[in-house]
């Protein structure tokens, strides 16, 4: 069966940044699951990469698009990870079609809260995207005519400063301003879910 038949019974969101608050508020920490290295890597997969990265994409339309699609919010993993940039943290968002949904008690506790913090990642913010494709396993045997997609996200772009838009120039390929005035910084690109997979299409 090839990847464009197989059907997706979760999809996983990683968002990189230096600090944690960033990407969740302390208040809310409780209600995230700390995995070591060790444990991120025995859940990962040998991950077919479906798009390179790719810079300014938005997901404002992931929220709604998951949930028309059946997926539930099931899980919500951070990591600290030290490398030559010093210490970093990834905070995994997993949803799961619903009938193989079964979210901790965290998540089931903090649903509500998560779900927006969520919401407030893929809206108010503009990311460098690229996903995998990855087999699903079960007692260690790959399952045929299923996948997971995962998608990560780095370079975080904020939409907003002090509430307001931020505005930006646009510039030449000598790094001079172009045009009369600063606009709202726009989305090259935008991912959303549909046919049973996350597409990524350029920004119209």
């Amino acid at each position: 069966m090839s990847d464009s038949q197989e059907t997706t019974r979760s999809i996983s969101f990683t968002f990189h940044h230096k600090q944690l608050g960033v990407i969740v508020p302390k208040t809310l920490w409780q209600f995230l699951t700390e995995v070591t290295k060790t444990e991120s890597q025995k859940t990962g997969t040998n991950g077919v990469s479906v798009f390179p990265p790719t810079e300014r994409c938005s997901l404002h339309h992931l929220p709604k698009d998951l949930e028309k699609g059946g997926f539930k919010l099931c899980a919500v993993n951070f990591e600290k990870v030290h490398g030559e940039q010093g210490l970093r943290h990834k905070v995994k968002f997993v949803f799961a079609k619903e009938e193989y949904a079964n979210p901790n008690q965290k998540v089931v506790k903090g649903h509500k809260l998560l779900a927006a913090v969520f919401q407030n990642l893929v809206s108010a913010n503009l990311w460098q995207a690229q996903q995998y494709s990855n087999p699903v396993l079960q007692k260690g045997e790959v399952v045929a005519g299923v996948k997971s997609c995962s998608i990560d996200l780095n370079a975080r772009v904020p939409l907003y400063e002090n509430g307001k838009l931020k505005l930006e120039w646009e510039k030449d390929e000598q790094g001079e301003h172009v045009g009369d005035k600063a606009l709202p910084i726009y989305p090259k690109n935008v991912l959303s879910f549909s046919g049973d997979s996350v597409q990524l299409n350029a920004s119209k």
